[in-house]
């Protein structure tokens, strides 16, 4: 053994369904209420977070690379990287304009929030 992990059932893939029923037991006793129970219909799907856990890098040595490698969330990133920094300019001119109205139609001529001295 090498190291250890822990994995997830992976219920959607072995489509277990919730047709089980178990008893429930309080301080030790089993009462006469019923809780559903999941049924695994597999045992060959399982789900492993790599990225949850301190031994997450012996995990990839051992698996195959098509399973741990990442997947991009966009696949051209410097494209929508410009994409979100144009949007955050625009927001952050609004926002700017917004305070220098507010500044400006302040009669105190001073910020309409009140700042701590330090």
């Amino acid at each position: 053994v090498r190291f250890q992990i822990n994995v997830q059932h992976d219920c959607v893939h072995g489509k277990c369904t919730v047709s089980g029923r178990k008893v429930r037991i309080q301080e030790c006793q089993e009462t006469s209420i019923e809780d559903p129970e999941f049924i695994h219909k597999d045992t060959e799907h399982w789900v492993i977070n790599t990225h949850s856990f301190h031994n997450a890098h012996l995990l990839r040595t051992v698996l195959p690379r098509h399973l741990t490698a990442p997947v991009p969330v966009f696949m051209d990133h410097m494209a929508k990287h410009a994409e979100f920094a144009q949007t955050l300019r625009e927001t952050q001119e609004a926002k700017r304009a917004e305070q220098k109205a507010q500044r400006e139609n302040n009669p105190e001529g001073g910020t309409s929030k009140k700042r701590k001295k330090t």
